[in-house]
């Protein structure tokens, strides 16, 4: 299974705090008070206030985006580099509702436990979380391409009583492709610390979210971006005879080079700040200090070849990243940009909502 998502990435460059803040309008300049204006993938939400003002405080400075959210007008966002107090205009424009040739559904279970399946995953994170509020989705499946679609009118709100979070997820598209063994989807989510019951739990919520952040893509680039691939515990390799998302092995194998990639081979400095990450064709990665429980290398069909010169090769969780987009851009907690420039096979593209910290997390 291979996943494209989109996230959002935040460059911290300082450690003094900023705040962001503005009006909320709609496209008559009538401020519009009550709107949810958010920092995509952080802890940081608000309300506009009576007046429609907002404002967003202890904010790192850095690169985020902003995204406001009202029930009868379109979603907005808007890409903020800060470095100092921001104030926004922020302008909603009517929702247009467009008729479509495809009936879509209110809600089918059989979608619906298909969707959860894929969108939270399958981890024994996924067990302990629930959608309160299914009813907000829409599902439309097209059998000549076996693609199921899902849209939603309002957040899904997400309770993961196995990392202590609830999450507002503003879903914007999801598609899942059997047939191609293709997943997508997209949109923004703003989290909030539950609180825990008992010091047990709280214990618990600790040591989950650290096994859920080791061997994630955040932990993976943030190790390649301090030179700590072999101190972190991961094995990067080339592979020789599979660059493209979805291309299987057609059962010959997977091809890795027989030596680990450098991270400076991965990575090189653009300022002080940050990195651009590429190479020239799809990565192998091996998580090699922790295997987490119910998931196992068999589930991602590889198929790992060796040379008669190398019988050898590291167990621990197994990762495909294909790239597309000829340059990411990573910051030193691992945050990448544009969000949607890998596509994630494997152990990474197994992990899904389930398993996702804030971007605060781990830093």
């Amino acid at each position: 299974m291979i996943l494209t998502l989109l996230f959002i990435a935040r460059f911290s460059v300082a450690q003094s705090t900023v705040a962001i803040g503005g009006t909320v309008r709609d496209d008559k300049g009538e401020t519009l008070p009550g709107v949810t204006v958010f920092l995509s993938g952080t802890k940081a939400i608000t309300a506009a206030d009576n007046n429609g003002k907002f404002t967003l405080n202890n904010i790192a400075p850095g690169s985020y985006t902003l995204t406001a959210r009202f029930i009868g007008f379109q979603t907005f966002t808007q890409a903020v580099a800060v470095t100092k107090d921001v104030t926004l205009d922020v302008k909603l424009l009517p929702s247009v509702n467009q008729l479509s040739e495809v009936k879509i559904t209110a809600y089918s279970e059989e979608y619906f436990q298909k969707f959860r399946q894929y969108f939270l995953g399958t981890t024994l994170n996924a067990d302990k979380c629930g959608i309160l509020n299914k009813d907000v989705l829409h599902f439309h499946f097209n059998k000549a391409t076996n693609t199921l679609t899902v849209t939603a009118d309002d957040f899904l709100e997400i309770e993961n009583k196995a990392l202590g979070y609830k999450i507002k997820y503003l879903l914007q598209s999801f598609q899942l492709n059997d047939d191609e063994k293709l997943l997508s989807y997209q949109g923004q989510a703003s989290f909030a610390e539950l609180k825990p019951e008992t010091p047990k739990e709280a214990k618990t919520w600790k040591e989950n979210r650290q096994i859920a952040y080791q061997g994630s893509i955040y932990h993976f680039l943030k190790s390649i971006y301090l030179n700590k691939l072999d101190k972190d515990g991961y094995a990067v390799y080339s592979i020789r005879n599979k660059t493209k998302p979805g291309e299987t092995d057609d059962g010959k194998g997977i091809r890795p080079s027989r030596r680990p990639l450098k991270a400076d081979s991965l990575m090189k400095m653009i300022d002080g700040d940050f990195k651009s990450f590429n190479h020239s064709q799809s990565i192998f990665v091996v998580y090699t200090i922790y295997e987490a429980e119910g998931y196992s290398n068999t589930d991602s069909e590889y198929n790992v070849k060796m040379t008669t010169k190398w019988n050898t090769f590291p167990k621990g969780q197994y990762s495909m990243l294909n790239f597309l987009a000829p340059e990411i851009v990573v910051d030193k907690h691992g945050y990448y940009s544009p969000p949607n420039a890998l596509a994630l096979e494997g152990h990474m593209g197994w992990e899904q909502i389930a398993d996702l910290n804030p971007l605060e997390y781990g830093n």
